[in-house]
């Protein structure tokens, strides 16, 4: 069986380019996880508000679910060794990303935007970052590389030149806006695991999982963006924001990349929808119907995000917008408190090793 085909057996599609590429990787070799095991195991779900004055990587507010470290998160609780580099140019690919492939796939940055229009598809990426895709077959003889995408069930067959396109194209043809350290300039990383992992380790990993999350929300190291901090200045923000401040070109662009936050980044709600999932799926190993009712109870707070976030769309007018925030965000922020507070106390009350 190729690499190829044994990727494609244990395939599923997923929402985060990060969390995915590792979840498939992982069922690669031996691991089969659920998309919301993943996440939860990560430890990454957050809340993150930037008002883009601090340690701002783009010229916009952001308001995310999940940080970029998910996959530093995943290796260090799994016990998994990470391996990352980055090709120099095409050249360097044709030298060394057939050795990797001799290992297990791997997974590299590409522009999604470029990708979408080789493929000819509807071109409506925010085109400000990266986006990983898995690699499972390089054909140096023919210039022919298999990907699988993270939303695509189906291998993708391009060229060498595709691949230099869409891998490379930071050094190719500069951005209008780019994220600097999210730029398409040749990275990739792939991993090792043990192929051992019995019940207690996830039920044990998960729980390491769940302390990470609580401990980023009530004492986060960067509390200026993120955790309860970051969202009680969400919170006052927003209620600023006048009628000319939601008219303004800057504020309509971030409001769009709070949508795709919101939904197809981190899985809906700011990835409350899947982390309620996570908190089922462990509620379910436990037996444990508290944590199966705080999973519902986050479920219940995606949709609110996810209400919050159409009220504030684009085409909406901005006098609506505010009178929206006004009669709304005390009920989203609280409900965003009760979760985490519901989530540590239930922590609280475990004791954590002794499983």
């Amino acid at each position: 069986m190729t690499i190829t085909e044994k990727f494609k057996k244990r395939y599923i599609p997923g929402f985060d380019c990060r969390l995915s590429t590792f979840r498939n990787c992982l069922a690669f070799n031996g691991i089969v996880l659920s998309n919301s095991m993943v996440l939860g195991l990560a430890g990454t779900l957050i809340f993150c508000f930037n008002d883009g004055k601090i340690y701002s990587r783009l010229p916009h507010f952001v308001i995310a679910g999940i940080n970029d470290q998910s996959l530093e998160g995943l290796a260090f609780n799994l016990n998994i060794y990470l391996l990352r580099g980055r090709m120099l140019n095409i050249n360097d690919v044709r030298l060394k990303l057939g050795e990797l492939l001799n290992h297990s796939p791997v997974n590299i940055a590409i522009n999604r935007q470029r990708l979408h229009q080789i493929r000819g598809l509807e071109n409506n990426q925010i085109n400000m970052g990266f986006h990983f895709v898995t690699v499972t077959d390089y054909d140096s003889n023919s210039g022919e590389v298999t990907i699988f995408e993270t939303d695509f069930t189906q291998p993708i067959v391009i060229t060498e030149k595709q691949l230099e396109e869409i891998w490379f194209s930071d050094l190719l043809q500069s951005r209008s806006v780019v994220d600097p350290l999210q730029l398409v300039d040749g990275q990739w990383y792939s991993f090792f695991c043990s192929k051992e992992f019995s019940r207690d380790d996830l039920i044990k990993a998960s729980i390491r999982g769940i302390e990470k999350v609580i401990t980023n929300f009530f004492t986060s190291p960067v509390d200026f963006i993120i955790g309860k901090s970051a969202l009680l200045s969400f919170k006052k923000h927003f209620l600023s924001l006048s009628e000319e401040d939601l008219c303004d070109r800057t504020i309509k662009e971030s409001l769009l990349i709070f949508s795709a936050m919101e939904s197809g980044m981190s899985g809906g709600g700011l990835g409350r929808k899947i982390y309620s999932y996570f908190l089922s799926e462990l509620g379910t190993l436990l037996g444990d119907l508290t944590l199966k009712s705080i999973a519902t109870n986050f479920k219940d707070q995606a949709n609110l995000w996810r209400v919050f976030t159409s009220k504030l769309s684009i085409g909406a007018h901005a006098k609506d917008q505010r009178n929206f925030i006004h009669a709304n965000i005390e009920r989203l922020v609280d409900g965003e408190l009760e979760c985490m507070n519901e989530l540590k106390l239930w922590l609280k009350n475990r004791n954590t090793y002794g499983i």
